[in-house]
């Protein structure tokens, strides 16, 4: 139910390099076509002219046929190209505003687990404990998404929209650790509490293990 992404700007930069470079291969092909008709052209017309010239002005209509038909093939190409471009740079930019946006404005809280201290994005209304932290590719150190519930329960986790592997701890209501387990990026597999639970705290993968918490750890500092 989780993830987190890279700056904004290095991606556009990114998709803007990428786009230049598909407007620049068409435009390359288009220069090669002009120069190929043009080759043949030539050299038909050269082997040709001596023997009748009517063959050569036929050549060189083919050629001019070949070439004016090249022109409305390949500059609609260059435009569908930079329609393309924007259109991905669009779908790319629109989920990291909208992460970005949600992250600027969910409370935080800070978390103790084994004098370890976490600065936790929390959760706590049905829209922000749905969207989690989809379409994150990494986050900080030290830091995670606390889901708060409105009662005891025991609420289930997938990885649907999730590219960043998780590791989620299951929480009681008096903070104790039910059971932590691993997530698989974009993986549908339902990961579950073993008891009911009040809370569950997503953390990059091994995060608790490389700290050595693990299931009867208490968190402190629950809101």
């Amino acid at each position: 139910m989780t993830s987190n992404m890279p700056p904004c700007h290095s991606r556009r930069r990114e998709n803007l390099t990428a786009c230049k470079g598909l407007v620049r291969a068409s435009q390359t092909v288009y220069n090669l076509l002009i120069r190929t008709t043009s080759s043949v052209c030539n050299v038909l017309a050269g082997t040709t002219q001596p023997a009748c010239n009517s063959l050569l002005r036929s050549a060189q209509w083919a050629c001019n046929l070949l070439v004016g038909a090249a022109r409305p093939v390949c500059n609609p190409l260059v435009r569908t190209t930079q329609w393309a471009c924007v259109a991905i740079m669009a779908a790319l930019l629109v989920p990291l505003a909208a992460s970005a946006q949600q992250a600027f404005l969910l409370p935080r809280a800070q978390l103790e687990i084994n004098n370890v201290t976490i600065q936790a994005e929390v959760a706590a209304t049905d829209a922000s404990r749905s969207y989690g932290l989809m379409n994150r590719m990494s986050l900080p150190e030290n830091q995670g998404m606390l889901f708060v519930f409105e009662h005891v329960d025991a609420p289930c986790f997938w990885m649907k929209n999730t590219p960043l592997p998780l590791s989620i701890a299951f929480i009681d209501p008096n903070g104790t650790i039910s059971n932590i387990a691993d997530m698989q990026p974009l993986s549908l597999d339902a990961h579950c509490p073993t008891a009911p639970v009040l809370y569950a705290l997503e953390m990059e993968q091994g995060w608790f293990a490389r700290h050595d918490i693990k299931a009867g750890d208490r968190v402190k500092n629950l809101p």
